[in-house]
């Protein structure tokens, strides 16, 4: 999906894909990351997940990127969180202390934005992508880490042509495909998860498994 539709999605309150509490797999895995409590955790495509306060009260800080402004003042208004906008092209920055997103392209991202960060948190930014663009997003993020750095990661697999993502399907398969060249991967569950999301029992899927994975940076 290009930026001008994810835009038209936010604008539409096209949205299906925020969840509106905490995401449990987040909250039972996030502790075989193994990291500090003070560590610096990036979350990609952001949006106004309520993940992002979560791991901002678990003692972290967070830095997330997201391209709609729409979602970037809706997670800080929804939240009652006060913030501070300031612009370092080509992003706008939205802080309050440890707390920062970046309005902006992803792919804009560069070392120097993540020279803190201790672990990677992603539930919905893989499966935005189409396939074409999936690789290039984590041959991106292994140049945005240090070497050791752990990453949770979720995501959907189904039967593709039943649904026009996003969110896209990736299966196991090409998880280990675009990650194993710069990555450790562990498959931490799955569950079939079909009855539990009805917008994808209306469209017609068969079915649906979410898998929860540990990732790590290779340390060469």
């Amino acid at each position: 999906m290009n930026g001008i539709s994810w835009h038209e999605r936010w604008k539409n309150n096209r949205i299906g894909f925020h969840q509106k509490e905490v995401n449990p797999y987040l909250r039972n895995y996030w502790h075989r990351l193994n990291i500090e409590r003070n560590a610096g955790v990036f979350v990609p495509l952001c949006g106004k997940s309520n993940d992002l306060n979560w791991l901002w009260q678990q003692g972290h800080s967070v830095l997330g990127v997201e391209i709609s402004p729409i979602a970037v003042r809706a997670f800080f208004d929804e939240n009652d969180i006060t913030m501070k906008e300031t612009e370092s092209p080509p992003f706008s920055v939205h802080q309050n202390g440890g707390l920062k997103l970046l309005c902006g392209d992803y792919f804009a991202i560069t070392p120097e934005h993540t020279s803190e960060i201790d672990a990677v948190y992603d539930r919905a930014s893989l499966i935005t992508f189409p396939p074409e663009v999936r690789v290039r997003y984590a041959q991106h993020l292994s140049h945005l880490i240090k070497p050791g750095c752990p990453m949770l990661l979720i995501t959907l697999d189904y039967t593709q042509h039943e649904m026009e993502g996003p969110p896209f399907s990736v299966g196991e398969k090409e998880v280990h495909g675009i990650f194993d060249q710069h990555f450790s991967v562990e498959k931490l569950e799955s569950k079939d998860a079909l009855q539990e999301n009805a917008r994808f029992l209306t469209r017609g899927i068969s079915r649906l498994f979410e898998t929860v994975y540990a990732l790590r940076r290779h340390s060469t």
